[in-house]
């Protein structure tokens, strides 16, 4: 709460100051708790934005996502960090979706503009699984330089970090 305080504060005097018109969120709604609504110059809750959740039946159960608010704020924020270019490292305990946040992002992203390859990493992952991974969906550019087919971008999703062993 420092963090949201101090940014209110500092916001709404350069508002005051340099004559910005930065909208604030109200009451004790906190930055984390909303997103920018470009249209209306304003903050709204992720909620409002968050997808509505429809059962079907002929789904695994493996396969039903169910959209909540903290997916759907990883979600974009993670889309907008993808689509300027940036990484994005994911940490959390077993079981908190990161996995399965990572695969409906790499979805949004359609395969006639993106290549995606996903790798996992353990104590056994050596260079040639690494390359055996990377291999199919990549094409060799120049000697030593591999990367996606031309006029595409290239998405790696390393899902799970521990530590490879090391290479003799």
């Amino acid at each position: 709460m420092q963090f949201n305080i101090l940014l209110k504060e500092t916001i709404a005097k350069l508002n005051q100051d340099k004559g910005w018109k930065v909208p604030i969120p109200a009451g004790e709604t906190g930055y984390y708790d909303v997103t920018v609504d470009t249209t209306n110059n304003e903050f709204i809750p992720w909620k409002s934005i968050q997808n509505e959740f429809t059962f079907n039946s002929r789904m695994s159960f493996d396969e039903i996502v169910v959209p909540t608010e903290d997916s759907t704020k990883y979600l974009e924020i993670s889309s907008t960090l993808l689509k300027s270019h940036n990484h994005i490292l994911k940490c959390g305990g077993t079981g908190t979706g990161k996995s399965l946040n990572c695969d409906s992002l790499i979805a949004m992203f359609p395969a006639s503009r993106y290549t995606a390859v996903t790798i996992a990493f353990s104590a056994q992952t050596g260079v040639m699984s690494i390359h055996q991974s990377l291999g199919p969906k990549l094409k060799r550019r120049k000697a030593g330089i591999l990367g996606p087919d031309n006029n595409k971008k290239g998405i790696v999703l390393v899902d799970d970090i521990n530590m490879p062993k090391k290479e003799k």
